[in-house]
């Protein structure tokens, strides 16, 4: 990598040149190629020689400070904006040079406002990030040893068949067992949501829900369920009995082993966003949200909707 001369380095060298000390030597001496050393005392000499002081301030000069992007007050506060309409810094970016062509002082990219966000000043907006969680240490259950994520069958981990679920909840504007929540349950190879509002995170009203919307499907589309931790997943064993599907649960804050669900979760957020009231909210609405999803083309199904999947396969 690129490594300007530093003061000293240059008090150095015009040291070596007043000694006269062949330039080869000196390139050694530094650990800089002969190059760099002629080029060097090519730019920043001046009329009596080689002077330190003197090369060092041509050097200065030449290297006029960058303003950073974000120090630009207009295009700072069009990215702070863009942000607060919930558009990801890719997006930004995509749109900057899609509406900027050829002007580049408008554009910045989606790694300087990532930077930028790490940054104190960017702290605040944080929050807008899609992926931003603040993270919450929750109560788990224990939980049998052969029905950990790590004794689940290899075929659903390779999506190789349909019926593999992902059970889930999502809470509203205070996290309360005694409070609505909304039961999210989906198909890992197809992405079809099953989604439904339930009363409270009770285990056994959360089991009541996923009972019933999984007895919506034929046996062969109900092979497993793997969930998380919570309390509200604390009896999903019994649907072994009831509806005769194997069950599984995630290994504690590894949400990446249950991601088709996570991800669809966050769908689920662009309709009703965190600090949402569930106890207003109308069954018709969550009925309309979950055909708008299973209606939503996926790039991993090659632009195919889960429903249409799910149709094929009947």
């Amino acid at each position: 990598m690129a490594k300007h001369f530093t003061k000293e380095e240059r008090e150095e060298l015009a040291s070596y040149l007043a000694l006269q000390i062949p330039k080869a030597r000196i390139a050694r001496n530094l650990h800089r190629p002969r190059s760099t050393i002629f080029r060097e005392i090519f730019r920043n000499h001046c009329p009596v020689g080689y002077v330190a002081a003197e090369a060092h301030e041509q050097a200065k000069a030449r290297r006029p400070h960058r303003q950073r992007k974000m120090d630009c007050p207009e295009l700072a506060a069009s990215v702070k904006v863009h942000l607060a309409c919930r558009w990801s810094p890719d997006q930004i970016d995509g749109r900057a040079r899609r509406d900027f062509l050829h002007d580049c002082p408008r554009r910045i990219s989606r790694q300087t406002i990532y930077n930028w966000l790490k940054q104190p000043a960017g702290h605040p907006y944080r929050q807008f990030l899609r992926r931003y969680r603040v993270q919450k240490r929750r109560a788990s259950f224990p939980v049998a040893e052969h029905r950990l994520f790590a004794n689940r069958p290899a075929e659903i981990n390779r999506r190789e068949r349909y019926g593999d679920w992902e059970a889930d909840t999502i809470i509203g504007s205070r996290e309360s067992q005694g409070k609505p929540v909304l039961v999210t349950v989906v198909e890992r190879c197809s992405g079809y949501l099953e989604l439904a509002r339930a009363e409270n995170r009770y285990a056994e009203t959360v089991n009541r829900v996923l009972r019933n919307r999984l007895l919506n499907h034929a046996p062969d589309w109900r092979l497993s369920v793997t969930s998380d931790n919570g309390k509200e997943f604390a009896r999903l064993r019994e649907l072994e009995e009831q509806i005769s599907i194997a069950t599984y649960h995630a290994d504690p804050y590894k949400a990446w082993q249950r991601g088709t669900n996570e991800n669809t979760n966050g769908l689920i957020r662009q309709f009703f966003p965190k600090g949402t009231d569930f106890r207003d909210l109308d069954h018709k609405l969550v009925a309309l949200v979950e055909t708008l999803i299973n209606g939503r083309p996926r790039k991993r199904l090659g632009y195919q909707t889960p429903l249409e999947i799910k149709n094929k396969c009947r």
